[in-house]
Formats: structure tokens, sequence, C-alpha cells
């Protein structure tokens, strides 16, 4: 799955925001280096409203676990290989909650706050200040 950060990039840029706080554009990032046809945002024809994300899966050829972080995450090093096929994430406005929606056709997925695309979500919030927009996302 997209990773949080990287997420919050792509929605904030997609909602029009110009920067976001702790974050620079892609041009100026290593997701410059990403080829556009792997990894890219469209507009749904069945929802005009809504944002399609696709994430490409990839092979992890070597991953070693460097540290655990104080955020519970760890820092690694890695080198893999994006394959061409992976998740489409779709989002729409939730015009009428107060809170984000998350759905997923696959058993055993998360779908509360723990999850990495709801926790993305809340980080877009607080780095756009954006507080009283909410989302639906299938995945």
């Amino acid at each position: 799955m997209i990773s949080t950060k990287v997420f919050a990039l792509l929605f904030a840029a997609a909602c029009g925001v110009a920067s976001v706080d702790g974050f620079v554009s892609s041009s100026t990032s290593r997701l410059g280096n990403i080829q556009k046809s792997n990894l890219h945002a469209t507009t749904a024809e069945s929802a005009p409203d809504s944002l399609a994300l696709f994430s490409p899966c990839k092979i992890n050829l070597f991953l070693r676990i460097i540290r655990k972080r104080p955020d519970g995450f760890h820092d690694l090093a890695s080198l893999f290989q994006a394959v061409g096929f992976g998740d489409t994430l779709t989002l729409s406005l939730n015009n009428y909650g107060e809170a984000d929606e998350f759905t997923c056709n696959m058993e055993g997925v998360p779908t509360d706050s723990s999850n990495l695309v709801i926790r993305a979500l809340e980080l877009m919030r607080e780095k756009t200040g954006k507080t009283n927009v909410y989302f639906n996302a299938d995945l």
C-alpha cells in the first residue's frame, strides 16, 4: 500500500494545496524519479467528483531493518522493483458525514483509524488546516 507521506503529498496536490508544510513537490523529491505510468491520479469516469490513485506493487529485492524509530515505524534499507499491478484507491468527498469512511474489498484489512489510508487523511487535514473536510475512501 501507499505510504502515509506519499499519499498525503499526492492528495494535497490533488486538493489544490500549493504547498504542504513538511513535504516537497514531486519535482524536487525522490518521487520525481518514479515513472508517471507507475504512479498517477485520475478522475474516475463513473464518478467525476472522485479521485482514483494507483499505487503499484513492488518486489523487495533486498530489505534490511535498520532500527525502530520512536514513532513505532522502522528505518529501512531497501532495493525494490515496481511491477505492473497494484491497488487503486478511490476518494470522494463525504458531504454528509463528520468522519472519514474507509471500505476495502479484501477481507482482513482494517477499516478503522489504524489503517494508513485513514491516518493519511488525518495527516492531510492536519497539514492543510482543512479540518472540516471528510472523505469516502475505497480500496
